[in-house]
């Protein structure tokens, strides 16, 4: 959580889909990344769902992350490889889901 927080990762791999010159499999190989760091911070905001109450910034970075992640979705779009079906899927799974706050 702390990369989210203090980090702001999510910023990162964003950004870094969106440079002029990543390759296609890099956009493809970041996205998963991202993919997979989102799946283990909704994991973790489920576990953590049932021992405390949320508060209203955790609501702030559900809604951070969501549009980091239609961002990574834009940029994952666009490419053409066979390896985007899987993720794609998944990351736009995860941005229409509510997370359980």
């Amino acid at each position: 959580m702390s990369l989210f927080n203090l980090h702001s990762i999510h910023s990162w791999f964003s950004l870094t889909l969106q440079r002029p010159r990543t390759s296609r499999w890099e956009v493809v190989f970041v996205s998963e990344l991202f993919v997979l760091l989102l799946e283990r911070l909704k994991e973790s905001f489920i576990e953590k769902s049932g021992k405390a109450k949320f508060s209203a910034s955790a609501k702030r970075k559900e809604i951070i992350v969501k549009i980091a992640a239609r961002q990574v979705l834009t940029e994952l779009g666009e490419v053409e490889d066979e390896g985007k079906t899987r993720w794609y899927a998944t990351l736009e799974k995860l941005t229409q889901e509510p997370w359980p706050l």
